[in-house]
């Protein structure tokens, strides 16, 4: 498919999902949203992808956050990953656009909003998250497993702790 389009494939990227009306992108026309030079757009239904070369070059994530305010948009960034993986970050892109409607930025980045993409997956993903995190805990003797759970229980009951640990900007 990249021979096809003349593609140069890049070494890395990352997927790009934009929340479209269809009428905006239909018939070939051009995409809502500026993209960087090199990157290739695909209309899915309501959703735009776009696959970002280098997407962690400086200034690329300004760049692409000004794209998507200019058109007036809403979108998910995915995770830079290499081009074989690119399902991968679309997925991740598409986690973080549903973020959209609780969210004031108009590039929702997957890997800023990684606690809540990891809630939203499952209660079952999430228990299996935590339990690979406590599992240490199963090699402390009793009174030293006692003290640190009593310890992190504390620490987790603090208000700005989980805010923290789900927004660490």
């Amino acid at each position: 498919a990249a021979r096809d389009a003349d593609w140069e494939l890049p070494r890395t990227l990352a997927a790009v999902a934009v929340a479209v009306e269809p009428a905006r992108f239909a018939g070939g026309s051009e995409p809502p949203v500026r993209f960087p030079v090199g990157t290739i757009t695909e209309n899915l239904g309501e959703v735009l992808c776009a696959l970002v070369p280098d997407a962690d070059a400086p200034g690329r994530r300004a760049q692409l956050t000004r794209a998507v305010r200019q058109a007036g948009a809403r979108a998910g960034l995915g995770t830079t990953v290499a081009w074989g993986d690119a399902a991968i970050s679309f997925a991740r892109a598409r986690a973080a656009l549903a973020l959209a409607p609780a969210c004031d930025e108009p590039l929702i980045c997957a890997s800023d909003h990684s606690g809540e993409l990891l809630l939203a997956a499952g209660a079952v993903l999430a228990a299996d998250f935590a339990a690979a995190q406590l599992a240490p805990l199963a090699e402390l003797s009793a009174g030293s497993r006692e003290r640190m759970t009593a310890t992190l229980s504390a620490w987790l009951d603090e208000p700005h702790v989980v805010d923290v640990l789900l927004n660490p900007d």
